[in-house]
């Protein structure tokens, strides 16, 4: 997950810092389409410090910082002090989220519940009388997704048997081949698990694994 940080000033005389976050608060902007920097703007007319909230999801799924997470926020009376704000641009309670953004939230919350060990997710209506963030905000989902126990994915083992040699499989140097890819690419392998990719006009990528349950690729 990218996070871009925003370009924002805040009023410091105003921004106060001691955020304990064990909860995350989940809004909308009730506007159809806004930035970042048009929260940031709405919230200093209010004689804030700056936008309120901690993060800002738009609805192409890019996520922007706002307020500092230690700073405390300015979202939601009585968790202000204790909470990560998240708001998404969109007006929810007539519109609905694209699902791109609505995932963006997921690996966001997950993100943050992660680092604060938080088990207190909820939308602002649920901790103040609003109608925040909007009865067509998917909340439940959202909520169910990240909670969600996710299993442990096992690498797959491989056969460390060198393949016999065919019209696609060269072997030279003892267990070193060449594969002639079905995909166009060569493939130039110390085993099955460990090999290096080619295709013209890219640049390589190595692949290894050690049969041991880990393993990865990097484009060199």
């Amino acid at each position: 997950m990218n996070i871009i940080k925003s370009n924002i000033s805040f009023v410091s005389s105003k921004l106060a810092y001691g955020n304990k976050p064990d909860t995350i608060v989940l809004h909308h902007a009730g506007a159809s389409h806004c930035t970042v920097y048009d929260v940031d703007q709405w919230h200093k007319a209010n004689g804030w410090a700056g936008i309120g909230y901690q993060y800002f999801v738009d609805k192409q799924g890019k996520v922007y910082t706002g307020r500092p997470e230690n700073a405390i926020g300015a979202h939601c009376p009585g968790e202000n002090d204790h909470s990560i704000g998240i708001c998404a641009e969109g007006s929810y309670m007539m519109e609905t989220m694209p699902t791109v953004q609505k995932q963006a939230i997921v690996d966001l919350c997950k993100y943050i519940k992660s680092k604060y060990k938080i088990t207190k997710i909820g939308g602002h209506k649920e901790f103040y009388s609003t109608d925040c963030p909007g009865i067509k905000y998917p909340l439940q989902e959202i909520k169910n997704l990240v909670t969600a126990a996710t299993a442990p994915k096992e690498t797959p083992k491989y056969d460390e048997t060198p393949p016999a040699e065919n019209d696609r499989i060269k072997r030279f140097l003892g267990n070193f081949y060449f594969e002639k890819r079905t995909d166009g690419g060569l493939g130039i392998h110390l085993d099955r698990g460990n090999y290096i990719t080619l295709f013209k006009g890219k640049p390589p990528v190595c692949y290894w694994n050690d049969n041991k349950g880990n393993s990865g690729s990097k484009q060199l």
